[in-house]
């Protein structure tokens, strides 16, 4: 991750998707530099998402998550894409998704 505040771009197109957290945390990320946040405590819908550094950030109006990409998307040899986020563990919903 570059130390550059940026949406999301054709350089973090990786973290694009339906990912679902083995703690039952759940977060899609869309091109538009939206992102939905689910993980039971916390609901946000259409919040703005950026990367900046080492931390995926989600915000709305008075709210703000970040989360420390410990590691970023990566393809697997099973063929899922797998990213670690405030250590847990996500795999990316590949349905209707090609890789």
């Amino acid at each position: 991750m570059s130390g550059d505040e940026t949406e999301i771009s054709s350089k973090h197109a990786m973290f694009l998707g339906h990912w679902l957290g083995s703690s039952g945390t759940i977060i899609d990320i869309s091109g538009e530099g939206r992102a939905d946040f689910y993980d039971g405590k916390s609901q946000l819908r259409s919040a703005h998402l950026k990367i900046k550094g080492a931390q995926l950030i989600i915000t709305l109006p008075g709210f703000q998550k970040a989360l420390t990409i410990n590691d970023p998307p990566r393809l697997g040899r099973d063929g899922l894409w797998r990213m670690r986020l405030d250590e847990e563990l996500f795999v990316r919903d590949s349905h209707d998704i090609m890789v």
